[in-house]
């Protein structure tokens, strides 16, 4: 019987980095990369496979979990944050969009790298009670690119809304996209519990079964919704610059037409919130905006 021989962490590595690499280069567009069939996934989740089940020294499970994580931290600080800001030295619609096309291209990265290193999701992520896999692609992008970003984002998205609120055209499609993010930053994923087994014992039970007679009743995975990136870096700011807005608004305002425009406002702000902003928004929006013009009716009685 032949002795398999050790995986050394540099020469896997080789192999998997090759794999990253052509990855990176299909999603940026390089039109002299070869497409990535099933095939080329399977060698790449074998190798990680292969190398987290040698003995002792040789399991480099913690050594593919961060380097895992430092491909999204390479790959973001040099090229997608510095892409992003390109762009806002030209306009802001410009730098949303390419900040919308460029998460879209990290969720496609985040898939596909996941799928070679799910056998990490599978083993060393329950056992260590680490962020899965997918948690840590989508926090990198949060954290390298949202957290330098966020404030440009948020002041150019409210600029757009006031435009429209002042009757300018918006691209509201885009707005959605962006307003999206926010809420996506929170997001958590579960991605390592397989239905309601014990992760620890499904694990061995895989481990000694022929490769394949073990399977997973695993329900779809659904984030759970955390709305604190979207509140705290956008919601707040949009709610006091609303009230601003309203404030200058309806100091111009005649006794005669309040009514009728203060209904009209009130309109097109749950219109506003029905086409890009988050359905949590619109009771706080509303309220917020009816104090505003009580408040200058009460004003403009006393006057």
């Amino acid at each position: 019987m032949n002795k398999r021989v050790a995986i050394e962490l540099e020469e896997g590595w080789e192999i998997i980095q090759m794999g990253i690499t052509k990855l990176i280069n299909i999603l940026e567009g390089d039109p002299n990369e070869s497409p990535m069939d099933v095939d080329y996934h399977m060698k790449l989740y074998t190798m990680v496979f292969s190398m987290c089940n040698q003995r002792t020294p040789r399991d480099y499970s913690n050594q593919l979990y961060e380097r895992y994580e430092g491909v999204y931290n390479n790959y973001l600080q040099s090229k997608v944050l510095p892409a992003v800001q390109k762009k806002h030295d030209d306009d802001d619609v410009s730098m949303l969009q390419e900040l919308v096309r460029r998460w879209e291209n990290h969720k496609v990265l985040v898939t596909k790298l996941r799928k070679c290193f799910y056998y990490l999701d599978l083993s060393y992520v329950p056992r260590n009670r680490l962020p899965t896999l997918r948690d840590v692609g989508f926090s990198c992008f949060r954290e390298i690119v949202g957290e330098e970003m966020k404030v440009r984002v948020k002041d150019a998205v409210i600029l757009l809304i006031n435009q429209e609120r002042r009757g300018e055209e918006i691209d509201r499609t885009l707005l959605k996209n962006v307003v999206q993010i926010f809420v996506d930053f929170g997001n958590k994923y579960d991605d390592a519990r397989c239905g309601t087994q014990n992760r620890e014992a499904w694990y061995d039970e895989y481990l000694r079964s022929p490769a394949g007679s073990v399977r997973c009743n695993r329900p779809a995975i659904t984030p759970s919704l955390g709305l604190e990136y979207y509140v705290n870096d956008f919601e707040t700011a949009f709610l006091n610059n609303t009230a601003d807005y309203y404030t200058r608004k309806a100091s111009n305002w005649t006794k005669e037409d309040y009514t009728s425009k203060a209904e009209e406002c009130l309109k097109k702000e749950k219109n506003r919130v029905s086409h890009y902003l988050h359905s949590s928004t619109e009771e706080k929006l509303l309220k917020r905006v009816q104090d505003v013009l009580n408040a200058a009716a009460a004003d403009q009685t006393i006057a």
